[in-house]
């Protein structure tokens, strides 16, 4: 899939840009995590979908911030946002957002079914962005334990966590070892981790965006 990121935000004339925009970005990802590997978009990239109290005679403006990144103006109710539960709050985001890509598709010709399909599988997870990190499990050097990192990706946070299996697959332990504000999550794309021995494992922040980080992490 060609299309890399959608990003919904406020405008800067909202007074609360700053608190919307980091609130945005688990629904965002959710949204474009169940897009298919064969949805194409072209020379597009990048995605945004920017939200004011009253757009007026600039709704729905679209507009090409690069050759592949294009942007369309949607209005949305910031009053009313801001008194909604954790819950409601990220359904406001997903109408919004949603109704933005197919402005978009409609704009650049594409498929519009695969973006309905995104949208009520965002609903069917209950707007809940927790997956194993890579899909990935490790097997330990004695072929007694499984690991895996379990990611917690909310309105206010992103979590982190290593879940150790025994061989079967059933769930020992499970354990956080890094928390850090939703808008820093991109680096949980480019994480690794491996066993050192029986006992450990290490894993690493490789996003060459972030500051480098280490975890070495025993499992007993």
């Amino acid at each position: 899939m060609s299309l890399k990121e959608i990003a919904l935000k406020a405008n800067s004339n909202y007074s609360h840009q700053r608190i919307f925009n980091i609130e945005s970005h688990c629904i965002s990802e959710l949204y474009w995590s169940f897009l298919p590997n064969s949805f194409h978009t072209g020379k597009v990239k990048k995605c945004v979908i920017e939200v004011n109290q009253d757009w007026g005679k600039n709704l729905y403006d679209y507009t090409s911030l690069w050759t592949d990144v294009k942007k369309i103006n949607l209005n949305f109710e910031f009053e009313s946002y801001l008194k909604l539960d954790k819950y409601n709050k990220k359904k406001a985001q997903l109408e919004v957002l949603h109704a933005g890509m197919l402005k978009i598709a409609e704009n650049e010709g594409w498929e519009k079914k695969v973006l309905i399909e995104s949208y009520n599988k965002c609903l069917e997870n209950n707007l809940e962005y927790q997956f194993l990190v890579k899909g990935q499990m490790k097997t330990s050097p004695d072929k007694i334990h499984k690991i895996s990192l379990w990611c917690n990706w909310d309105l206010d946070k992103i979590e982190l966590f290593w879940v150790l299996f025994d061989k079967k697959g059933a769930e020992i332990k499970r354990c956080i070892f890094t928390k850090k504000e939703p808008q820093f999550g991109e680096f949980i794309y480019y994480l690794s981790w491996n066993w050192q021995d029986n006992d450990s494992i290490i894993i690493e922040n490789n996003y060459k965006y972030s500051k480098k980080e280490k975890w070495v992490i025993s499992i007993n």
